[in-house]
């Protein structure tokens, strides 16, 4: 395969083929967003995962320019439906990173894994609950909820880990989100074992950014390439509702010591009925502060179905609509915050089978009172226009 048969090929990622996705659960997929999963380290070692059936299927797939299920999350955006209701895709940033292996023909042949790119979800420690998250990524939630998801075994941990650092001198680069990475003791093993063969790599972590006072934050700031994914969507008081318990004022002073290092910082923002509209003001707030427009992503939720901001009306949405229209007009269409206010606009005009206002507010209801709450005080005008729905 040639570079330009593999920048131009129609279906083609080269996760398949070289990278992993790991969540606490052990489950393994090719990639975050993938729709499938190859297998699960509970059951198989990963390396046998990887070169599995399920994998070479996808791959099979992709060299004969027909698009896998799995990869049907980036595929939309690729191709730039009118629809799309995501600004980003995994294929398109991997193919840039992953140009070089095109020369050793790593992209030829379904038999062929080489593991450069490493995505890891070690264990679901967390000290927040996000209130969209689940016990499956935040040991608080799981707490909260007293439900314990069955994870891997210590052994079958130590398994993954001693194949994947076998492997350390060929990987170009480290994702590691949770969880919370700055508190997964895990992650300060595996960063210390890179900085020793590899120290040189892509570095990049998605960070509730509550507590840097942690041996994980002081290495990351030792690797002099980092990109660090600030997770945040709302301020103040509906911050705290919706990272609980997270502290404003601690969120402030982390990121303000953050960007004193120097360190290449960007916001990753989810839209649920938590910020609807709020997230805009959200936006407003650090723009207002002098952060660049290329420095926001908003990731759409669609799932759990009753935090979908499509549960609200058709004239709160058309109100939320012209606010996120009017921010559109003032931004520069080539910058990540212009691509996911189309996106979020997109989103929320698609039809929604599922919409149950009722649903929703029975959510926020036991989440109230589990945390001693009020969903109708924090976020009063998302509430009453659920409210009105359902009377």
């Amino acid at each position: 395969m040639t570079p330009k048969d593999f920048f131009y090929h129609p279906t083609l990622c080269p996760i398949p083929w070289n990278g992993v996705y790991i969540e606490p659960d052990g489950r393994v997929n090719t990639c975050a967003v993938a729709q499938e999963s190859l297998g699960n380290i509970k059951d198989t070692p990963i390396q046998d995962i990887l070169t599995g059936k399920v994998n070479r299927s996808i791959k099979l797939h992709q060299i004969n320019k027909q698009k896998p299920k799995n990869c049907h999350y980036c595929y939309r955006v690729d191709d730039l439906s009118q629809d799309v209701s995501t600004s980003q895709s995994n294929r398109s940033w991997y193919k840039k990173m992953c140009a070089e292996s095109v020369h050793t023909g790593l992209f030829d042949s379904v038999d062929n894994f080489k593991l450069e790119i490493l995505d890891l979800r070690w264990r679901n420690t967390c000290n927040l609950a996000c209130s969209y998250c689940s016990p499956n990524l935040s040991s608080r939630w799981a707490q909260e909820m007293q439900s314990y998801p069955l994870m891997p075994a210590d052994d079958q941990i130590e398994q993954t880990k001693a194949w994947i650092y076998d492997q350390l001198s060929n990987i170009k680069h480290v994702y590691l989100a949770g969880g919370e990475p700055l508190l997964i003791k895990d992650n300060l093993d595996l960063l210390e074992r890179v900085q020793q063969v590899n120290p040189g790599i892509d570095l990049r972590v998605n960070t509730n950014l509550i507590n840097i006072d942690t041996p994980v934050y002081r290495k990351i700031l030792e690797f002099p390439k980092v990109k660090w994914t600030v997770s945040v969507e709302n301020i103040k008081d509906k911050f705290y509702y919706t990272r609980y318990p997270g502290d404003w004022a601690k969120f402030e002073s982390n990121l303000d010591q953050l960007i004193s290092t120097g360190a290449d910082v960007n916001f990753n923002m989810t839209w649920s009925l938590l910020g609807a509209p709020d997230i805009l003001d959200c936006i407003q707030y650090f723009l207002d502060r002098g952060f660049h427009e290329n420095m926001f992503v908003v990731n759409v939720l669609d799932d759990p179905f009753y935090l979908d901001v499509r549960n609200l009306s058709n004239e709160f949405l058309d109100g939320m609509r012209n606010r996120i229209q009017q921010l559109m007009s003032s931004t520069n269409p080539s910058y990540w915050l212009h691509k996911s206010l189309g996106a979020m606009y997109n989103f929320s005009k698609q039809s929604f089978s599922k919409k149950d206002p009722a649903r929703s507010l029975l959510f926020f209801s036991g989440l109230d009172m589990r945390r001693n709450l009020d969903f109708s005080k924090t976020f009063s005008d998302t509430y009453l226009d659920l409210i009105n729905q359902t009377t």
